[in-house]
């Protein structure tokens, strides 16, 4: 018997139940009864060749598809061990090296263009002295000296047009003085030569272009700092006014201020706390007298100074008590307290030095000075 006729002859036993059936095998034969149930309809000619003809599209379709696709490489299995220990301690250690280098270039890189006062500062300071330790030659070492000075002078003036603080712009004359006796020390130790004979002229040219710088600005900044920059002007050679003594006397209401000192300038100013007061009554280049209402002036100290017309300026404390033309005893830098103010008469005149030339050393100017 063929299997078509036992098929055929098993659907007709299950369907008179002439013969028993296991559970699977009576599914088996539902389904194939409903196969030959299927068979069994006339299915239109016109809707098989239609079905017919997508099914064979359908192929060719998907024929093409497999023959033009790209290869896609074989996923490789996960491995199930992940790297040795030594290999990620390794690559572990050279990315920390790589993030350590790219984090120090944007340092460096944003301490060179730090301005005195802001934190990274000492770092560009530090890279700075390290590259003069470290120059080949003197003649190298002169020329980093010289552009460090000129940075400095850059700087100072971004201080200022920036309107920092006092400390951060007094910060900033610190370094360009520092940086001012430093190239001025190189440029003399280099041996008699062309070489020194052009860093000479290249210090000049740096010094006027300080001088210049320090003028300019002497119109922008608060009065404490006209006394800290004038000292540079007058570390540069150029004449100053200076205050070697002072005294003041408080009586009959008013109080009568003598300064002696040199470089004092017709229309020069008298400054008592940062602000213009007082009449000045005698005037010559090595003393003023001036007068202030005594309303103004306390037994305390008080900072006493004269400015010239040119922004220049000198500063001493003093302070003084007394009534009715009674000295005290009060004294303050440089000077002290006097029943009558008598000022003292000296035969030095100004003095003016070139920029380059050696500091000049004047006599006791430390009533020039002002705390921070």
């Amino acid at each position: 018997m063929i299997p078509e006729d036992r098929l055929d002859d098993m659907i007709a036993s299950r369907q008179s139940s002439r013969t028993a059936v296991d559970d699977d095998l009576a599914i088996r034969l539902a389904a194939a009864e409903t196969l030959d149930t299927l068979n069994r309809i006339a299915v239109p000619r016109v809707l098989a060749e239609r079905i017919e003809m997508r099914v064979r599209e359908r192929a060719r379709a998907l024929k093409r598809d497999r023959s033009s696709a790209v290869p896609m490489p074989a996923r490789q299995p996960r491995p199930g061990h992940p790297l040795p220990c030594f290999l990620r301690r390794t690559w572990i250690a050279i990315g920390s090296v790589m993030a350590f280098i790219v984090i120090s270039v944007g340092v460096f890189a944003a301490a060179m263009n730090s301005l005195p006062g802001d934190p990274l500062y000492n770092l560009k300071q530090w890279e700075n002295n390290f590259a003069i330790a470290h120059s080949g030659s003197p003649v190298d070492r002169a020329q980093l000296a010289l552009d460090q000075l000129n940075q400095a002078i850059i700087d100072l003036k971004t201080e200022v047009r920036l309107g920092r603080s006092d400390a951060d712009i007094r910060a900033a004359l610190n370094v360009v003085s520092d940086d001012t006796a430093a190239a001025r020390l190189v440029v003399s130790s280099l041996a008699q030569g062309a070489s020194r004979d052009a860093a000479q002229s290249h210090l000049m040219s740096t010094l006027k272009e300080e001088d210049g710088t320090l003028r300019s600005l002497l119109a922008r900044i608060d009065w404490p700092l006209h006394v800290a920059f004038t000292q540079q002007l007058g570390a540069l050679g150029d004449a100053v006014p200076i205050i070697h003594t002072g005294s003041a006397h408080n009586a009959e209401g008013k109080v009568m201020i003598v300064l002696n000192g040199t470089n004092f300038i017709t229309g020069a100013t008298l400054i008592v706390d940062g602000v213009p007061q007082g009449a000045i009554i005698e005037l010559s280049p090595n003393s003023i007298v001036a007068d202030l209402n005594g309303m103004r002036w306390s037994d305390e100290t008080h900072a006493v100074g004269v400015q010239n017309p040119d922004g220049t300026s000198a500063q001493i404390m003093l302070s003084a008590t007394g009534n009715n033309g009674q000295p005290g005893s009060g004294s303050g830098h440089g000077g002290g307290v006097h029943a009558t103010p008598t000022p003292s008469s000296t035969s030095s005149s100004p003095s003016h030095n070139h920029p380059g030339d050696a500091t000049p050393t004047p006599g006791n100017n430390r009533g020039n000075t002002i705390s921070p």
